[in-house]
């Protein structure tokens, strides 16, 4: 095709004047066949030829390009070839590229520039019924889209609700934890001080009973040793009575052998059991001192 495009230049360049219009009218032809077979490569190649190479600045033309261009997906180009038309005082075709623009812009997210476009169409041309139904569709759309939207923030809004009670449930949790810990913590030093505090009096009440017992024991050491004083004292008593009634016999034999009288030995026997009875008298005056109490008596 683009040897043949250059093949028509040079003989329009060689016989001006109406072979530039045989030209035209060809490549016209061959594009507008293209473009009904399908062929939206040829056709666009073609009308470009026209446009920029020739020159021919026809409203149709651009109208046509940007529809081939659309057709092989290049939304981009297309949308500039139907930018070149917002201005032409052709409403038909005015109508016809905003609304091709209405359909490039048509995306999620930019849905009301599409309906401005969809909203020019139906200005310049109310009878343009294509545009007409993609402007309703698009404001269904709008619509159905807001509502999601309006959707989407209630979910997210609730979701952002369920972490926040999620989180002061964790909070709430972390501070019952916390406390258990504490009440836990503060029990157990109770239960240790009454431990403590047990085993304290339990220790004081062994030690006074073990006082107790040792002063009872004390007491029973000290009536036994007090009995056992009355029994000497009683024995000595009894000793002396019986001392006084029968008095000590005197061996005569014994007296020779000492050349002792009998009267003098009398005597001397009576001095010494005068002594005895004296010093035994004194000590039992004297007495046993008491030991302290709670001491032992050792």
């Amino acid at each position: 095709m683009k040897a043949l495009a250059g093949i028509l230049l040079v003989i329009a360049a060689i016989i001006p004047g109406v072979n530039d219009i045989a030209t035209v009218n060809k490549l016209k032809k061959d594009a507008e066949k293209a473009y009904l077979a399908g062929d939206y490569a040829r056709a666009s190649q073609a009308y470009t030829i026209l446009t920029d190479s020739l020159g021919v600045l026809e409203d149709k033309l651009f109208l046509n390009l940007g529809h081939s261009l659309f057709q092989q997906g290049d939304s981009a180009q297309a949308f500039s070839q139907y930018q070149r038309l917002i201005n032409t005082k052709e409403k038909d075709l005015k109508s016809l590229a905003y609304n091709q623009m209405g359909i490039i812009s048509n995306k999620p997210g930019d849905r009301n520039t599409a309906l401005s476009f969809f909203k020019e169409a139906l200005k310049a041309d109310p009878t343009n019924e294509e545009a007409r139904y993609n402007y309703q569709l698009v404001k269904r759309q709008i619509a159905e889209d807001n509502e999601k939207n309006q959707d989407d923030q209630q979910q997210d809004k609730e979701k952002n609700e369920e972490k926040e009670d999620e989180k002061k449930d964790q909070q709430n949790q972390q501070d019952k934890d916390q406390n258990n810990d504490q009440k836990n913590d503060e029990q157990k030093k109770q239960d240790q001080e009454k431990k403590d505090q047990e085993s304290e009096n339990k220790e004081q009440k062994d030690q006074e009973q073990q006082s107790e017992e040792q002063k009872k024991e004390q007491e029973k050491k000290d009536q036994e040793q007090k009995k056992k004083e009355q029994q000497d004292a009683e024995q000595q008593d009894k000793e002396n009575k019986d001392g006084e009634k029968q008095p000590p016999q005197i061996n005569p034999d014994k007296l020779k052998e000492m050349n002792i009288s009998e009267e003098k030995a009398k005597m001397i026997l009576e001095a010494m059991r005068n002594s005895e009875i004296q010093y035994i008298q004194q000590n039992k005056r004297k007495g046993v001192k008491k030991p302290e109490s709670g001491k032992p008596d050792w």
